[in-house]
């Protein structure tokens, strides 16, 4: 009985970082279709409700294609570590003030060492898979994963020495008595912002999996249940580092507050928020086009790196 209340909350998390993935693709899938003005999915269950659990039973149910000049144990470990990675950074973070699965001190620490570690693993993807169109984009992917890693962290840094604490749990409470963090700041937050895009490769960040120039990148050789693997853990790290980014930047009080004598609860609100960060996520992707690959590392290296280097010498 011990063992299963103990398995209780990491099964309640992993379902719940599933479902807002399977949420979120299925926004996507419909903003994309309504800015395009065309049909997006409408036939699986009520309006396409079902069309992300459609997917990935296609997914599950399909082949796993086993490739001769593949390193097989690698090639298969990859994505299951990187889809570990991401489950165990949701683990960690601070949902609660009181309900949390792993509770460190050091936690916003631990997430940013965790998170980092994907790109080990998508170096390794591309090159276990024995493919040189692989190679090409788990090189230009680690890349671009290391520069902008760089950033998150460096912005992060100034949170952590405007609150002098490295615990999120800590951040969220000292915002009660605080102005909102994103006034003070904003740089940081929108280097942040940015940053967490190209982390995930998202649009107009997407050159290491863009179709036409590399044959959609380092995960060219997955199929099946590993290639779910790389995309579930995509958009499970978009939706993780948007909670991050209204946690940590533009918070709104999860206690409740008092407004002309009547008692709120905000709490809804912050995951609002968070899904609000997603939504715009998705209305970049849809407005801007793909960036070249020495636009996306001059922006990092010759702007972001002195700006945010500026910001702590500033503050600080």
């Amino acid at each position: 009985m011990f063992f299963i209340e103990l398995l209780i909350g990491p099964l309640s998390l992993i379902i719940a970082a599933l479902l807002s993935v399977a949420l979120i693709t299925l926004i996507e899938r419909k903003a994309m279709a309504a800015s395009q003005v065309r049909m997006g999915p409408n036939v699986v269950g009520y309006v396409g409700l079902l069309q992300p659990f459609a997917d990935a039973l296609k997914l599950i149910i399909k082949e796993t294609v086993s490739i001769i000049a593949s390193n097989g144990y690698l090639f298969l470990f990859s994505p299951l570590m990187i889809f570990c990675l991401s489950l165990t950074a949701w683990g960690i973070m601070t949902f609660d003030a009181i309900d949390v699965i792993y509770d460190f001190p050091l936690n916003s620490l631990v997430i940013a060492l965790t998170t980092s570690l994907a790109g080990q693993y998508i170096l390794i993807s591309g090159w276990s898979s024995g493919s040189k169109y692989a190679l090409l984009g788990a090189l230009r992917a680690a890349a671009q994963f290391i520069s902008y890693e760089m950033f998150i962290s460096l912005a992060l840094l100034n949170v952590t020495l405007y609150y002098q604490t490295l615990n999120i749990n800590e951040i969220i409470l000292n915002q009660e008595n605080d102005s909102y963090n994103l006034i003070s700041l904003y740089f940081a937050f929108l280097f942040f912002f940015v940053a967490i895009m190209a982390e995930a490769n998202r649009p107009p960040f997407d050159l290491p999996e863009a179709e036409g120039e590399l044959v959609a990148g380092y995960h060219v050789e997955y199929a099946s249940l590993p290639f779910a693997f790389f995309y579930i853990s995509e958009y499970a790290n978009v939706f993780f580092n948007s909670i991050i980014a209204n946690f940590v930047f533009i918070f709104i009080p999860m206690q409740q507050v008092y407004f002309i004598n009547e008692q709120f609860d905000l709490g809804g609100l912050a995951w609002v928020t968070a899904v609000g960060l997603v939504l715009i996520q998705i209305w970049i992707r849809a407005s801007f086009p793909r960036y070249l690959i020495d636009y996306i590392m001059e922006i990092g290296w010759k702007f972001a790196l002195y700006v945010n280097l500026a910001m702590i010498f500033f503050y600080y």
